[in-house]
């Protein structure tokens, strides 16, 4: 018997370096953001804040925009993938408490990200930490047979 995988759904992952460095400096830049921007509505719930999607326009970022492209760089290199990377857009979201991010997609994106800037790490009156991140299969077609005892889009 031969097997193909034909429809995988890779999920990278990886701790940025020094990561308390570069969220006590986004976190106020953020917070002062959303401060001075009413924001959009976009997939936010509950009365989070959703910032414009220019975050990667915005000098102040740097340090966060050159992170992502070097794990981009490393997933390319996985693939064997040319030509360099690029990105698209790019936001911030501030979840205060009861509010949260509906479930979405990201249409005419070859690769879409997450990174929590500040779950737990600093005291703040407004913001709510849990950092809880849920995926879901994007393969609409994958939920129709779920195995007994196979945990799936929880």
């Amino acid at each position: 018997m031969n097997r193909e995988i034909l429809f995988p759904t890779p999920v990278y992952f990886k701790m940025v370096k020094d990561p308390q460095k570069l969220n006590k400096y986004l976190f106020p830049l953020i917070k002062t953001w959303s401060k001075k921007d009413k924001g959009e509505e976009k997939t936010n719930a509950g009365g989070g804040w959703h910032s414009p999607i220019d975050m990667n326009h915005k000098k102040e970022y740097q340090p966060l925009t050159d992170e992502l492209f070097t794990m981009q760089e490393e997933i390319y290199k996985d693939y064997g993938m040319e030509p360099k990377p690029g990105l698209g857009n790019m936001w911030a979201n501030i979840n205060y408490p009861g509010s949260y991010n509906k479930q979405h997609i990201h249409p005419n994106s070859q690769w879409s990200g997450v990174y929590y800037v500040a779950p737990g790490e600093f005291e703040d009156d407004d913001v709510e930490f849990p950092g809880q991140l849920q995926i879901h299969d994007p393969r609409d077609r994958a939920e129709m047979i779920v195995h007994p005892g196979m945990p799936f889009g929880h």
